[in-house]
């Protein structure tokens, strides 16, 4: 394998349990509003998508229903794009890193830096991403809440249950059909209190639980992220390939030899640069 000087490397925040989703194979998408906060703020409803164009990253346009203002954005991320994810870790006298979303039992006083202050050199899990498309939060289909990792399991009986998520905020309280209920950290199965999708309700009680209650009733644009995750080897380059025995070719391309970029011996420094930090 050849060293790629134009792979490009960025970051991205999850919260533990979606790390650990992740690490699981159980989540392969990933819904973002970064960079759609014009058309999201005031009413979502009053704009149309007229056009997206995918170009490496996906190219959109919207006019308002109103005014007929056209607004045009793009994607943070590009198809096949490398992302290295950024999630709650602390140091360890052992490992020297330690992650919330490895760990088999949590403790309550654990303590763990928050995602955003993650630096590359603790990175383990790293994706690819293979689509983009944009659609309302609402549209997501029950396949997808799937694919977003809403925590689930089949009982012995074969019936599937779905994980509501707590809510961030404090003095809220769901409704069903109308009717407050309790549902937090339990789960639910269809029919009960007349849910028909526990599917989009599980995932519907993820969104809140990060974003914030009111902010599923808003609907807002979203960007769908599909990737894929990146088996890595310890010892080798996922990128170009070079080994601890072997980094001719980075020699032949960067004129020295390569050294390891991050604890974990997956990335070399001759592909280091073209990494993204913002």
């Amino acid at each position: 394998m050849e060293v790629n000087m134009k792979v490009k490397m960025k970051p991205i925040l999850f919260t533990s349990e979606m790390a650990k989703k992740i690490r699981g194979f159980y989540k392969n998408q990933t819904r973002r509003t970064n960079g759609l906060e014009e058309i999201n703020k005031d009413n979502p409803d009053s704009w149309n998508l007229i056009k997206a164009v995918t170009a490496g990253n996906l190219l959109v346009r919207f006019n308002h229903s109103m005014n007929k203002i056209e607004k045009e954005f793009s994607s943070k991320y590009s198809i096949g794009d490398y992302l290295w994810v950024k999630e709650p870790w602390r140091f360890s006298a052992i490992f020297k890193y330690e992650y919330k979303s490895s760990l088999m039992y949590k403790q309550p006083e654990d303590k763990w830096n928050p995602s955003l202050h993650m630096h590359f050199d603790a990175s383990t899990i790293f994706l690819k991403i293979i689509n983009i498309r944009i659609e309302r939060l609402k549209d997501i289909s029950v396949e997808d809440c799937l694919n977003e990792g809403v925590d689930n399991f089949i009982d012995e009986d074969g019936i599937h249950y779905f994980y509501v998520y707590p809510l961030k905020e404090k003095g809220c309280s769901r409704s069903i059909m109308g009717h407050p209920v309790g549902l937090c950290n339990s789960y639910i199965s269809k029919g009960i209190l007349g849910i028909k999708n526990p599917e989009k309700f599980a995932f519907q009680s993820l969104w809140q639980s990060i974003n914030g209650f009111k902010s599923w009733y808003k609907n807002p644009w979203v960007w769908v992220y599909e990737f894929e995750k990146i088996n890595t080897e310890h010892g080798k380059c996922f990128i170009c390939g070079c080994t601890d025995s072997d980094c001719s070719q980075c020699i032949e391309k960067t004129g020295k030899p390569c050294d390891w970029a991050n604890a974990a011996n997956t990335v070399c420094t001759a592909c280091k640069p073209n990494l993204k930090k913002k």
